[in-house]
């Protein structure tokens, strides 16, 4: 009897090591088809630790599980397989739900699949608030950059397409995301010139030249819409 419960202890693990050694041969050489033969072992493992009360194998295959389906996204994602990488990740964040990269590539994936930016602004919130509370700081660093650059680009649009009340709201929101930019300022100055708003004109583009690290050709742009709006009001 006393071999019998041995001997089980070690199966989980026996299929632990087997997974383990198949990811190191897929890091040796990588391909989706081989991070698939990975997962499907490290499932078995999982419920090899499940079946033979070995909660620490099961605990440990679940979570690679998640860095797996995660890593499978990454993969997709560069062969523009976003939709394939849109479900990996969500089994990755339903293994683990504060797994903050994988909010933040939730983002990245619904811009390329081209979501409402309402959308793609909730998925990088929810990288920033996960990311905050399990202190990926390099994680909420990239979701606000992003965050900032898609609304920045999007009012930038706005302004091209004669959308300028849109332009505004959009570029207004940026600056949740980055309070000193110079271009989301520069920006809602050109919108407010557009729309006859010359004191708002003002108020943005004198911000703007304040935050401007740039040289002189940077300023000159920001200067031209301040002075337009001195000359109009």
């Amino acid at each position: 009897a006393d071999i019998v419960k041995r001997s089980k202890n070690y199966i989980a693990k026996i299929h632990y090591q087997k997974a383990a050694s198949a990811f190191q041969a897929f890091r040796s050489a990588p391909s989706v088809a081989g991070l698939d033969n990975v997962i499907a072992l490290f499932e078995n493992s999982q419920a090899m630790g499940t079946q033979y009360s070995d909660s620490d194998i099961s605990n440990r295959s679940r979570g690679v599980l998640a860095q797996l389906h995660y890593q499978k996204a990454t993969m997709l994602f560069k062969r523009e397989d976003y939709e394939g990488a849109n479900t990996e990740l969500d089994a990755a964040i339903q293994i683990n739900a504060n797994y903050a990269k994988a909010y933040y590539q939730k983002g990245l994936v619904a811009k390329n699949l081209d979501a409402e930016v309402e959308t793609i602004m909730s998925w990088f919130d929810r990288a920033i608030s996960v990311g905050t509370q399990v202190n990926d700081n390099a994680v909420v660093r990239q979701a606000t950059n992003s965050a900032h650059a898609e609304l920045l680009f999007r009012g930038s649009k706005a302004i091209e397409n004669n959308r300028l009340s849109n332009a505004v709201e959009l570029l207004q929101s940026s600056l949740t995301y980055d309070p000193e930019s110079a271009d989301s300022y520069y920006r809602l100055a050109e919108a407010s010139n557009k729309l006859g708003k010359f004191n708002d004109a003002i108020e943005y583009a004198t911000t703007a030249v304040q935050h401007e690290q740039g040289g002189a050709t940077d300023k000159a742009k920001i200067y031209f819409e301040l002075g337009f709006a001195q000359q109009s009001k």
